[in-house]
């Protein structure tokens, strides 16, 4: 069980987790039913969802010290207008950002990757994405997205 505290009062969630990917997918349920227990709709939740699916996967990918996996550590922020998540972790540092509005498809697949799309999705759902490295080493990344409902 992942270890997660909700306060319904102030509509916040915070979960430290393991970066792999039999763990980011008890993640994306326990952020649905939190965000769907403060009201917010389908579309909204399906963004910020994938925002983190994203970037944790990316940490579970690339973000390892060793054989060991990165812990994260997930705090989520439900407003009224807004729903912000950040993401801290221990992995070397790595700016999301960089290279942000560069992408492209073909010179992916001609580098032989299958992948590459997770920092375009994400800026494609965030209203706003911040970076900044995190003190003692590793990153910590802020999604903001506005709620549209």
């Amino acid at each position: 069980m992942l270890p997660a505290i909700l306060s319904p009062a102030i509509e916040t969630l915070t979960l430290r987790f393991p970066a792999r990917e039999e763990t980011i997918n008890g993640v994306r349920k326990v952020l649905d039913d939190a965000l769907s227990t403060c009201a917010v709709l389908a579309k909204d939740r399906y963004r910020l969802i994938a925002a983190v699916d994203e970037l944790s996967t990316n940490v579970a990918q690339h973000g390892r010290r060793g054989r060991q996996p990165s812990l994260l550590d997930l705090s989520l922020s439900v407003g009224a207008r807004t729903l912000e998540v950040v993401l801290a972790d221990r992995s070397p540092r790595f700016d999301p950002r960089r290279d942000a509005g560069k992408f492209d498809w073909d010179r992916l697949q001609a580098q032989g990757h299958s992948g590459g799309l997770g920092r375009y999705l994400v800026e494609r759902v965030a209203d706003r994405i911040t970076y900044r490295p995190r003190a003692g080493g590793g990153n910590v990344v802020s999604v903001l997205i506005r709620r549209k409902g």
